[in-house]
């Protein structure tokens, strides 16, 4: 990554951003692990607005990495470990060989382990049929399925992405984060009506207990206002009972996070 938008947002702005919009807490990933950046100035609103997750690579010298990591934690709070395998190129698989310190780090911490997910055929990294081989390996620890699998709305192929939501969703350690549906959908489906069938599996597949919803910003600003995706998302709970909308909005987070 080179610093442009959206990665090189100051924290404060991001901050600012999202309170406009209602939000009063966010997963944040504020520094790379493999590099060992310690200036985490998150520590000046430990626990506030931040849920702090710390981004791995559990195909590069993942032990390092767990070590560094252990050294932060003394000073930082870290609520959660996230990879995003597209991004490095570090398959997911890794979990299941040199990278697994990662996962024993996260089961002895007791925090969950958020998965960057594709169904996409040259995305050979973050395949969701194997995070479903990851998370039957390891029971124990807790995985939040990133952007509910990245279905191809746009091309309204569901087939195997509903396959491979159901088998992952079979799993009781598996949890499903809702976010950027609307920028996997061409211009014309961008509403509620356009994607609420993919919705609708997601809450069918996981229930109401194991969803998060997520805002996917700044990433979400390259194609749709945030403000767009939060008005589809109250559309698309309009017959939910407000149990059901508490907790897929706040609640379910703060159990999944263990806040």
């Amino acid at each position: 990554m080179d610093g442009s938008f959206p990665y090189a947002l100051d924290y404060r702005a991001h901050v600012e951003h999202l309170e406009r919009h209602g939000i009063a807490q966010a997963v944040v990933f504020p520094f790379i692990s493999y590099f060992g950046l310690d200036d985490f100035h998150l520590a000046a609103d430990p626990a506030r607005f931040a849920i702090p997750f710390a981004i791995i690579d559990p195909a590069r010298k993942p032990a390092e990495q767990v070590a560094s990591l252990r050294t932060l934690r003394e000073a930082h709070p870290i609520r959660g470990l996230k990879i995003q395998p597209t991004m490095i190129k570090s398959p997911v698989r890794s979990l299941l060989a040199e990278g697994s310190c990662v996962l024993e780090l996260a089961r002895e911490w007791n925090v969950p382990m958020l998965i960057h997910s594709s169904i996409a055929p040259n995305d050979v990294w973050s395949q969701c049929s194997d995070i479903l081989d990851v998370a039957e390996a390891w029971p124990d620890v807790g995985f939040v399925l990133d952007h509910g699998g990245i279905p191809d709305i746009a091309a309204n192929d569901s087939g195997e992405w509903m396959r491979c939501i159901t088998a992952l969703a079979e799993r009781p350690n598996v949890s499903c984060k809702i976010s950027g549906l609307l920028l996997y959908a061409a211009p014309s489906q961008r509403s509620a009506g356009g994607i609420r069938p993919w919705f609708e599996h997601l809450i069918d597949a996981f229930g109401w207990d194991r969803v998060v919803w997520g805002g996917d910003w700044p990433v979400f600003a390259l194609a749709v206002p945030l403000t767009d995706w939060i008005a589809v998302t109250h559309e698309l709970l309009i017959t939910a009972s407000t149990s059901e909308r508490d907790r897929l909005l706040g609640a379910n987070a703060r159990t999944i996070y263990h806040l």
